[in-house]
Parts: C-alpha cells; sequence; structure tokens
C-alpha cells in the first residue's frame, strides 16, 4: 500500500517523538529528591516503581528491537494494548512488575536509566519503523511498538510531575503521537463519546474513565 505523503511524515516523526519522550521523561525525573523515591506517586506504586516501570519504556526497546519476527501478528499498536491488558489479572502484573522494575534502578535511578538510554540508541537509530520485531504478544512493527512506549512516557512522565507538584508539558509531537493513540483505543470503548465531548468542553466528568484497559 502506498502511504499518502501526510501518513509518510506521520511515520518519520515516530523515532523523533520517541527520543523527545525519553529525554524529557529522564529531565523530569532528575528534579525528584532524594527523600521522595520511596514515598507514594501513583496509586500503589512509589516515585521509584512508577520510574522504573516508565524506564522498561527504555530498556524494552533494547531488549525486542533487536529481535525479529517473519510474521506481523500484532497489526497496530492500539492491539498491542488489547491483547497485553485482556488476560485475567494482567493489570495486577502490570504492577507488581513496576515494583520489580523499580527495585532494579539500584541506588541510583537516574544515572541507571540514563546509562540504559546510552545502550538503547543504537538500536532505535538502526532499526526501520516497517521492521517486524519479535515481542511478547507476537511480531509488531518497531513503529508500532515505540507508539505504545511514547504513550507510557508521556502519560506517566505527567504522573511524575503531579505527584512532584511541578509544572511539566510534554514534547509536542510525543503528545500527539500518544492522542493519536488514545483516541484508537477509545473508539473500541464505551467512553469514545464522552472523551469527545469532554475534549470539546461540552462535558466534565467527575468519574474516571480509563480507555487503555
Amino acid at each position: 500500500m502506498q502511504l499518502s505523503p501526510e501518513d509518510q511524515v506521520g511515520e518519520q516523526m515516530i523515532k523523533p517523538a520517541y527520543i523527545d519522550s525519553v529525554q524529557s521523561f529522564l529531565g523530569a525525573i532528575e528534579q525528584i529528591k532524594q527523600d521522595q523515591w520511596d514515598s507514594n506517586a501513583l496509586d500503589q506504586w512509589s516515585f521509584r516503581d512508577l520510574v522504573g516501570h516508565t524506564g522498561r519504556s527504555i530498556k524494552l526497546v533494547k531488549e525486542f528491537g533487536s529481535q525479529r519476527s517473519e510474521s506481523l501478528d500484532v497489526q497496530s499498536a492500539a492491539l498491542h494494548y488489547q491483547i497485553s491488558l485482556s488476560p485475567e489479572g494482567a493489570n495486577q502484573r502490570v504492577a507488581a512488575g513496576g515494583v520489580d522494575a523499580g527495585n532494579a534502578l539500584g541506588d541510583d535511578p537516574v544515572n541507571h536509566l540514563k546509562e540504559a538510554w546510552i545502550a538503547t540508541q543504537e538500536t532505535v537509530h538502526s532499526t526501520t519503523e516497517d521492521t517486524i520485531i519479535s515481542y511478547v504478544n507476537g511480531g509488531i512493527k518497531f513503529g508500532d511498538y515505540l507508539r505504545t512506549r511514547i504513550l507510557e512516557l508521556v502519560v506517566h512522565s505527567i504522573d511524575l510531575a503531579q505527584a512532584m507538584g511541578i509544572n511539566y508539558e510534554p514534547p509536542k509531537e510525543a503528545m500527539r503521537e500518544a492522542l493519536y493513540l488514545l483516541a484508537d483505543l477509545a473508539v473500541d470503548t464505551p467512553y469514545a463519546s464522552k472523551l469527545a465531548l469532554i475534549s470539546t468542553g461540552r462535558e466534565i466528568s467527575d468519574t474516571p474513565f480509563n480507555v487503555i484497559g
């Protein structure tokens, strides 16, 4: 299928948006005070847990970005989330995984993740977005996998900033990719109309809703 010029531009923006989202996240965690790391940040997660979970969006890109698949099993970034979070107990496993990832950060979480990013950059630059990589859910295009990582980095950087009480705005193109994916996820949930109304000032919701799962 021939991509339109607009789609080609969108494809070309995925890697830069991912790089921006990583760098912005690393800048945000530099502002965590030493005595905050074990305090609560989001739901049951401490700052360490939340940073550990989010940092996997750096580490796993290196791990899975170097693995290849002959079949395209996961056709979109949205489908990645739908498959990942569909099994019973998936959210509980994500929560526990965040704690494990936080513990793995060691005594210097910021430098640990900066070093992880240095190690990951070669994979990002050398892997084309159309390359089908092998992930636990099956083969997925590298570009689509990066889209899922952008969403994680953007949303959780906002979470961290709110927990710290600081002003923070994600990079524009990273936010654009995150919102595209959230919209794609929303259309397959009961919340699509509510999201449209809230986004256009027609409704204010006091009831939280989640289009991811």
